[in-house]
């Protein structure tokens, strides 16, 4: 059986599953980074080979990677002892995966990257300068490589990856559309607008609430720290998802709301606008930061719920092609190819 060492920063709920699946196919050791470097509040149950490294963050440079930088030593001996004969390696910031590429390239094992980053959002002119110098030489080196997205793979595409598989960052889309089915929407007046997500300015919280007053519309945002069967409720109760983040890798709450049936309003700097949102099918993309033109969409949803039927509707039509399995599958193939190679 294939040895394959997974690289990763932390355990998320919407990439666990796909890696529990993945053991069962190849004998799997994910090496995570740290237990959260975003500080995120989750626990996420894994049935998979798992292996938490000990670190010492960086002050200071959250501001340039957007997340944590914990220096962990420690991913080459757990690389060792696993004995890869692939290592797939999930981005290009952080400590874990930079010693694990120059690891992979030290001893000549072939890696597969895996990357979230797009190129959606402006950027300074130094921060664009330090990807290209760091990201492009990893993703040219890599023997494979998978993205989460369309927008993420046009990033690698453009920085010299020959072929890019997508490999998602989802949820069980199934499950959530049948425990919609089952969910009865709680009575309110007028049209309720729902946004998820941390409490940080790149969210978009601001401009949303701007938009929803302008519009007309009442709005609820659910912030960190519920259960499942609650945020599902919550989506079953909305009559409108809206993301108007500023900077959004993927966005897997837009899974959540097109599996539950909802209308989309999502801002041009999602990642998931560009797989999960056909523009006039089952929701509208706005401008990132332009309250206008949020308020219009909204605006347009609200006056019309057969509008709003048809579009959720919609939305759990695309988002079917969306569950694990074509993941795991994309995940496979690139291993296999990578270690195809001579």
């Amino acid at each position: 059986m294939t040895r394959v060492t997974v690289v990763s920063p932390e355990p998320t709920p919407y990439r666990a599953p796909l890696f529990d699946r993945i053991a069962q196919r190849v004998d799997l050791t994910v090496v995570y980074a740290a237990h959260t470097v975003a500080g995120r509040g989750w626990t996420v149950p894994l049935d998979h080979r798992a292996v938490f490294l000990r670190g010492v963050r960086v002050p200071g440079v959250r501001r340039l990677v957007r997340h944590d930088y914990p220096v962990t030593p420690g991913v080459v001996p757990a690389l060792r002892r696993s004995r890869p004969d692939v290592v797939v390696v999930s981005g290009w910031s952080t400590f874990a995966s930079q010693a694990a590429v120059a690891w992979c390239r030290a001893r000549s094992v072939p890696y597969v990257l895996h990357v979230e980053s797009h190129d959606l959002d402006p950027r300074p002119a130094w921060r664009r300068r330090i990807k290209d110098a760091v990201a492009t030489p990893v993703i040219r080196g890599a023997a494979s490589v998978l993205a989460v997205g369309s927008a993420a793979r046009d990033s690698a595409l453009r920085r010299g990856a020959s072929q890019v598989r997508i490999f998602a960052n989802t949820i069980d889309v199934e499950r959530w559309g049948e425990r919609a089915d089952r969910l009865s929407p709680r009575p309110h007046e007028g049209v309720l607008v729902l946004s998820v997500g941390r409490d940080v300015p790149e969210k978009g919280f601001d401009l949303l609430r701007a938009a929803c007053g302008v519009a007309g519309v009442d709005l609820a945002i659910v912030v960190g720290g519920h259960e499942e069967d609650d945020l599902a409720q919550a989506y079953v109760d909305a009559d409108v998802f809206a993301l108007l983040s500023r900077h959004e890798p993927w966005g897997v709450v837009v899974n959540e709301a097109a599996a539950s049936g909802r209308p989309l309003v999502l801002s041009d700097h999602v990642g998931a606008a560009y797989d999960l949102l056909r523009d006039g099918e089952n929701g509208f993309v706005v401008p990132a930061d332009d309250a206008h033109a949020a308020a219009a969409a909204l605006r347009r949803l609200a006056a019309d719920a057969e509008l709003r039927r048809r579009m959720g509707e919609r939305s759990r039509e695309l988002v079917r092609a969306w569950g694990y399995e074509a993941s795991v599958e994309s995940f496979l193939e690139a291993v296999r190819e990578a270690t195809s190679k001579p």
